[in-house]
């Protein structure tokens, strides 16, 4: 890319061939991209009879001064821009040549012909460069908001170090700053860096007074001396680091003065240094390491994420707002994880408990469909599971029935409920819940709960299906068994009113599907015999068995 010394170099061969001459005729391209603010044909207008009074430069930027007060035609380079005059040739450039042999030239944005003959032409292949009509160039952006050129207006070494006290980025990416230091590309910094011996990813504001000097002084110096050569490669000075620092990527890695050139990213831009002479000093290292750890680890935690449109945050460009949203999902996720987790009050619901834990982490597909769906049997099951027993002391298992009541009747809304499957929404309800958060008397009264059920109907797992997803076969014959198991409870409860025994309990609730239990469901049939309160309402099979029991 054309930096200071190659748009310098342009400069000096058009001053060298057209100064004083007037321009006969004007043939612009028509391209919209590179030809700026205005259209073709009224730039060959404005071009046509005036006479190249002068040509001025600035940063990356020059400008042809056409007298009598006319405005002036500024030309950026871009990436591959170059002037090239007939017959004597072109700009010198590292990694591109401008075509000498073709007239006019291939990519020819703007050619004039002179009034001595002389024919001359700016180029763009890939259409980067930018060519404007400006009444005065220095006086408005984009020169006007350009910092100290090298050649021109360089600053006092203290004014110099002052500026770079100010900054906390790596000092690579503050010689790339146009704003700070106009002119300076890619290879004048790494040949300056290189030179002064300084790191390209030592923040700018930890440099020592030897180093911001030897850095101002070199700045000046490669500048100079590239352009006094027009920036011909052949006859820059056999020491530099540019003859060396084009090898990225190749097998055998280069060598300058017998030390190793390796590549690194600072800026954005692909830095070259040698880190046998460059060295970055121990806070600075330390500093990278963890920025380094950080961005792992921020990178692991949205490992798998599907990733949208970037958002700016303000003037930096971050997405501070992706950032936050993924936050608060994770911050949700492992709260929904949490509740899961201290929901196993004992060995017997650990299971459970680790089921809603998965489900938890399941994206919603895998949780029960879209929203506004029924999650299915499994995981109103697990989440069920997972919610507190109803807080008593064991010691009374008679006043833990109602209460244990009341969870399934919550259980129950959640698995009949209107719902999207969302473990966040379950764990919130179970909150709610009359028996949360009642730690070693929920336990206990939990573990009365299973003592009962199984004196009084052991649970029926001979004949359960195994765990897993099941096809939709598997889940009818899961809903007919949980709905016989809800008229079985019903009829257990109506019967124990008319005097019936224990014993006389025909069947208990079957597993079900999915790490389903009927620990609730035998537990509240066990109390509620002889008592008013009827059996209990874990779902839409209980309700029906209810109704067939009135009948």
């Amino acid at each position: 890319m054309p930096e200071l010394p190659e748009v310098e170099g342009a400069r000096r061969l058009l001053e060298r061939t057209c100064l004083g001459k007037a321009i006969e005729a004007a043939i612009v391209a028509d391209d919209d991209k590179v030809i700026q603010g205005v259209s073709p044909r009224d730039l060959e207008q404005a071009l046509a009879g005036r006479t190249i009074a002068g040509t001025k430069r600035l940063g990356k930027h020059m400008w042809v001064e056409l007298g009598d007060g006319s405005p002036a035609l500024l030309l950026h380079f871009g990436m591959t821009g170059g002037l090239v005059v007939k017959g004597v040739g072109a700009a010198h450039y590292k990694s591109f040549a401008v075509d000498e042999v073709n007239w006019p030239p291939r990519f020819c944005k703007v050619e004039l012909r002179l009034s001595d003959g002389t024919q001359l032409a700016f180029c763009d292949s890939r259409r980067f460069a930018r060519v404007r009509l400006l009444a005065d160039p220095e006086g408005q952006p984009p020169l006007s908001e350009l910092g100290w050129d090298p050649l021109l207006r360089w600053p006092a070494v203290e004014e110099f170090a002052a500026k770079l006290a100010t900054q906390k980025r790596a000092v690579k990416a503050v010689l790339l700053d146009q704003a700070i230091t106009a002119g300076v590309g890619n290879w004048v910094a790494d040949e300056v860096l290189y030179q002064a011996r300084i790191h390209p990813e030592q923040p700018a504001a930890s440099l020592s007074a030897e180093e911001v000097g030897a850095l101002h002084r070199l700045i000046r110096e490669v500048c100079t001396i590239a352009s006094d050569v027009e920036a011909e490669a052949d006859r820059l000075p056999k020491t530099w680091l540019f003859h060396y620092r084009w090898g990225k990527g190749s097998k055998t890695k280069a060598k300058v003065e017998g030390h190793t050139i390796e590549h690194i990213t600072v800026g954005g831009r692909t830095s070259a240094y040698v880190p046998a002479l460059q060295k970055l000093s121990k806070a600075a290292a330390a500093a990278l390491q963890v920025k380094a750890a950080s961005k792992a680890a921020g990178g692991d935690k949205g490992a798998g994420k599907k990733k949208g449109p970037r958002k700016k945050a303000g003037a930096a460009g971050g997405d501070g707002e992706d950032e936050a949203e993924a936050a608060e999902a994770e911050e949700r996720a492992e709260e929904a994880i949490a509740a899961a987790d201290a929901a196993a009050v004992s060995e017997g619901a650990g299971q459970d408990a680790r089921a809603a834990k998965v489900l938890a982490q399941k994206p919603r597909k895998a949780r029960g469909g879209r929203v506004g769906k029924s999650p299915g049997p499994a995981a109103a099951t697990a989440a069920a599971a997972a919610e507190p027993a109803a807080a008593a002391p064991a010691a009374e298992p008679a006043a833990a029935a109602p209460a244990a009541e009341e969870g399934d009747v919550g259980g129950g809304e959640a698995a009949g409920g209107v719902i999207d499957g969302s473990a966040e929404k379950a764990a919130s309800k179970r909150r709610r819940g009359p028996g949360a958060g009642k730690g070693k008397a929920a336990a206990a009264a939990a573990k009365g709960e299973r003592e009962a059920a199984a004196a009084v109907a052991p649970a029926v797992t001979d004949g359960a299906p195994p765990a897993g997803r099941g096809g939709k076969r598997q889940r009818g014959r899961d809903t007919q068994a949980s709905n016989e198991a809800g008229a079985a409870s019903a009829g257990a409860a109506a019967g124990a009113g008319s005097g019936a025994m224990p014993g006389q309990v025909e069947q208990a609730p079957p597993a079900g599907k999915r790490f389903r239990r009927p620990r609730q469901e035998a537990a509240a049939a066990a109390e509620g015999m002889g008592a008013s309160t009827g059996p209990s309402r874990s779902g839409r099979g209980a309700a029906r068995g209810k109704a067939g029991a009135s009948l």
